[in-house]
């Protein structure tokens, strides 16, 4: 019987653990929210301790391993989290939700074998790093951020005349994500769509580039939508 009590305990904890990290999602709109975590730690812990009674209470083969079945939840949390995660063609949301969902199965799994100080203590920090570290994650991320641009030129000659232009935009390093060009009367009409981080100088990049010689008009123009027109529109002309 007090074996039976420690068992209830041990899940009720993980209720709690699981409540205190998954209300954080909750609050911030997360895909995996409140109910989910408590049911992924809930889960874990069951599996952890049923997995210590069956090697305890029955007759282990020789060469078996009896945490075999609590090592499955680590693999198959994945899936799990892996639906939580969604891609589009400027950004990937979600990742820190699928890996907290790992997380809280560890919890879940060290609160079923035992390990509540260790449990506790890692319940907290998550916690603080998905309430607190937000803004200090934001001001890294600033500093590799991409923005994107859309860069029309017009140049005299065919398209083979053009090298100093690519030139430029590897001095510059900007990537480019799409290029077009069409022959006009004279010259050729460029267009390129290019990703520049936060320090990208606009104004000097169409000085640099009204330098060169083939090339007649430029302009380029912001594809942010946040961003305002006189802040994100350029033009350089000969």
């Amino acid at each position: 019987m007090e074996e039976q009590l420690i068992m209830v305990f041990r899940i009720l904890l993980a209720t709690v653990l699981g409540g205190v990290v998954g209300y954080e999602r909750e609050m911030h709109n997360r895909w995996a929210g409140f109910r989910t975590h408590i049911l992924v730690c809930v889960g874990s812990c069951l599996v952890m301790i049923t997995s210590i009674y069956l090697s305890t209470s029955f007759k282990i083969p020789a060469g078996a391993d009896p945490g075999r079945l609590a090592a499955q939840v680590v693999s198959g949390i994945g899936f799990l989290g892996a639906g939580t995660i969604l891609h589009s063609s400027s950004h990937i949301r979600g990742l820190t939700t699928a890996a907290n969902l790992w997380m809280i199965a560890g919890v879940g799994l060290a609160v079923g074998c035992g390990l509540y100080i260790p449990a506790i203590v890692t319940t907290f920090l998550a916690y603080v790093i998905l309430e607190y570290f937000g803004p200090l994650e934001s001001k890294f991320r600033t500093k590799r951020v991409k923005i994107p641009w859309l860069l029309s030129i017009t140049a005299l000659g065919d398209s083979s005349s053009h090298s100093g232009i690519f030139e430029l935009l590897d001095i510059y390093e900007l990537v480019v994500q799409n290029l077009k060009m069409d022959n006009i009367p004279g010259g050729v009409q460029i267009t390129i769509e290019i990703q520049a981080g936060t320090a990208f100088d606009k104004k000097l990049f169409l000085a640099k580039l009204g330098q060169i010689a083939s090339v007649k008009e430029a302009s380029i123009t912001c594809l942010k939508e946040d961003d305002p027109d006189e802040k994100s529109k350029g033009k350089s002309r000969k």
